[in-house]
């Protein structure tokens, strides 16, 4: 490669870099607006079910007292919901095991491929 080609690829990169320099703020800030607002939609949705649930509540609190068999579904209802609630976590936690199970064996064969590349090009 001769010494002219040379420096326009350095050129080219680097100008490359500044613009793309100048369009990360601009894409920094539209992701936090996105964030925010999917951040508010959460907290309002959150809040919307916890009011929903709390109306639910009182029902269920006027019927168990009506009626000892509401109280007692009522029981049978929240450990069949804990069982459930369980077995996503243990989903969840299972699934990341292994996504870093994999992300381990990605590092480790990036290392060998680099050392491989660096032998090659010490070598040739």
């Amino acid at each position: 490669m001769s010494k002219k080609s040379d420096r326009r690829r350095r050129s080219s990169v680097t100008r490359e870099t500044i613009e793309r320099k100048d369009n990360f703020k601009y894409l920094l800030l539209l992701q936090g607006i996105a964030v925010g607002i999917l951040c508010g939609l959460v907290v309002g949705l959150f809040r919307y079910a916890l009011q929903k649930a709390e109306e639910i509540r009182t029902l269920y609190i006027e019927a168990a007292h009506q009626n000892v068999l509401m109280a007692v579904l009522g029981v049978v209802i929240l450990v069949f919901l804990t069982l459930i609630i369980a077995f996503v976590l243990f989903c969840i936690v299972r699934t990341i095991n292994k996504l870093n199970e994999a992300h381990g064996k990605i590092v480790e064969e990036t290392k060998k491929e680099k050392a491989a590349v660096k032998k090659y090009r010490k070598e040739g």
